[in-house]
């Protein structure tokens, strides 16, 4: 089950811990409610192996709330998890969001949707996430990005 403290790893509190990774989360966020598109490429990124599954996201400024932060990230059941593809409701994602830093913490979990992962040498990554997330409020958006991400 998720538990959404899992993503909370922020910039400003964690760099140069262990999960700091290296690589890149980049590609569009639409907000399907306004009609407005954002590109998302992110300045830092978390990545690690916690409780066995494998989780990343990436952080940047929030384009829609100047001082706040959003983030786009995946969490699988299985930290040595084989390439493929997954559905959004595929048992092995535990968690795919477009996740909006608070007060409070907005998760936009994915309510449909692909996952796509490759495994390269050194336990490097890559993939797709490309998905539409849950209506609240006002706000449902349409995430369609790739990632390219090294072990940290």
């Amino acid at each position: 089950m998720f538990k959404p403290e899992i993503f909370s790893e922020l910039p400003d509190s964690h760099e140069g811990q262990k999960g700091e990774a290296s690589g890149t989360i980049k590609g569009k966020v639409k907000n399907l409610k306004t009609g407005k598109v954002h590109d998302f490429k992110d300045p830092w990124i978390w990545r690690d192996e916690q409780q066995g599954t494998l989780r990343f996201h990436g952080v940047v400024d929030d384009p829609e709330a100047p001082g706040e932060h959003v983030a786009i990230g995946l969490q699988l059941s299985s930290a040595s998890q084989p390439a493929g593809e997954f559905k959004v409701g595929d048992p092995k994602i535990l968690h795919l969001s477009y996740t909006k830093y608070g007060p409070p913490d907005v998760y936009f979990r994915a309510e449909s949707g692909l996952v796509t992962l490759q495994r390269q040498a050194n336990n490097r990554i890559n993939g797709s996430l490309k998905f539409e997330s849950i209506t609240i409020g006002d706000n449902q958006y349409a995430v369609d990005v790739i990632y390219d991400i090294e072990a940290p």
